[in-house]
């Protein structure tokens, strides 16, 4: 039986527009060679396409035909994403992949937010030497990002009024900026120690200011679902390898070994392949346990968000190594979307404070999605100031 597919949640996205309503020159460009750059490493994209929306939607993705309900509308190959997964207990389960350049101790005392932002720092300062350089520019910069808390003046964050909400961002602030000047610093020496040695090529040195960027564009444009233990790639070179120790075995010990040396390659097999079933099907959140996986994907994080989207999902295709996006219509509607029609995807359960922090925008009205422990722990939130400070900045 084939594995199932791996239904993921997504966590976020939110783009930019030129005041005007319609994207500025250099951005049609970066975006328009997003978009190229995707369809020619495999992606298919072409039943969605970005556009300007108003209501300080910003640039999300409308459809350039009908689309039924669950139909495929967008798929993004693994490779082209940036992937971290976590054990039980929130523990990595990635290994550092510069190690020449990011410290594998800093690497494994990071949450996963700041493994995704220190991958996506790497990839930037490389800068035309990445392969994943067309989606690294096409990313809003620290201006497009000035939405987000994180960014805002002292008085801003107390005028919110929610003293839970003000607490966490002044909370999130004072990490983010410790963590920032840690990984600079860390990362120059590492380079500096390295220097000359393969892998540590990159066309700037990181800095603070990078990897607030970095952890800004992570936390408001990544996703998160199961993780199988490994893809269908990596289960055919272990099943390539088994083959191997098979035959060796069989040539050491002669044929009649053929017997034990087959039974020995069955027993390991389906012992992988049911732990990948059963990783796939664990239960339990960041901080209480499960196996899980955070993605940052090209195209996928400009889905904006609505609260009414709750058909709409993101699934990892265990086969195809590879993301897809089905979108549905309105919460509990049987019609898809229609031609021109915005592509929405639900960033989950918040309320409007949450979306604030995190995705840097506020709804008109609370999250019809959010919990009611969600809106007890955001009572006093001064909505209308926030909307008040996101339309000066924008």
């Amino acid at each position: 039986m084939a594995p199932p597919t791996l239904q993921l949640a997504l966590l976020l996205c939110w783009s930019l527009a030129s005041p005007g309503g319609a994207l500025s020159v250099p951005r049609r460009q970066l975006v328009d060679e997003l978009f190229r750059w995707a369809e020619a490493e495999g992606a298919k994209v072409s039943a969605l396409a970005p556009q300007v929306f108003a209501d300080g939607m910003g640039v999300g993705l409308q459809a350039s035909r009908a689309l039924a309900v669950d139909q495929v509308a967008l798929t993004v190959p693994a490779r082209l994403c940036l992937s971290v997964n976590r054990g039980p207990g929130n523990t990595s389960r990635s290994p550092n992949p510069h190690r020449r350049i990011v410290p594998t101790d800093l690497w494994d005392s990071q949450d996963w937010f700041q493994q995704l932002a220190s991958l996506l720092a790497v990839e930037r300062c490389r800068g035309d030497a990445s392969a994943m350089a067309p989606w690294i520019r096409a990313l809003p910069g620290k201006e497009e990002l000035r939405t987000l808390p994180i960014f805002w003046p002292e008085e801003r964050i107390a005028d919110v009024g929610c003293q839970f909400t003000i607490k966490a961002l002044r909370e999130q602030r004072r990490t983010w900026h410790e963590d920032a000047e840690s990984f600079a610093k860390a990362v120059r020496r590492q380079v500096e120690a390295n220097r000359g040695k393969k892998g540590t090529e990159l066309e700037e040195m990181p800095s603070k200011d990078m990897f607030l960027w970095a952890l800004s564009a992570v936390r408001s444009r990544s996703f998160s679902g199961p993780w199988e233990g490994s893809t269908a790639v990596e289960r055919a070179a272990q099943a390539a390898f088994l083959s191997t120790l098979s035959l060796l075995y069989i040539g050491i010990n002669g044929l009649d070994s053929a017997t034990d040396a087959l039974q020995g390659f069955i027993a390991a097999a389906v012992f992988l392949f049911a732990r990948d079933i059963i990783r796939s099907g664990s239960k339990g959140d960041d901080e209480s346990g499960g196996y899980r996986r955070y993605t940052l994907a090209p195209v996928v994080d400009m889905l904006n968000h609505s609260p009414e989207a709750a058909g709409a999902k993101v699934a990892y295709e265990y086969f195809q190594d590879d993301y897809s996006v089905c979108v549905t219509g309105a919460r509990g509607g049987a019609s898809g979307v229609a031609a021109g029609e915005q592509a929405f995807i639900s960033y989950g359960e918040y309320p409007s404070s949450g979306l604030l922090q995190y995705y840097g925008f506020c709804l008109n009205g609370e999250n019809a999605a959010c919990t009611g422990a969600a809106r007890f722990e955001r009572v006093g939130f001064r909505q209308d100031t926030a909307l008040d400070w996101l339309a000066e900045v924008r």
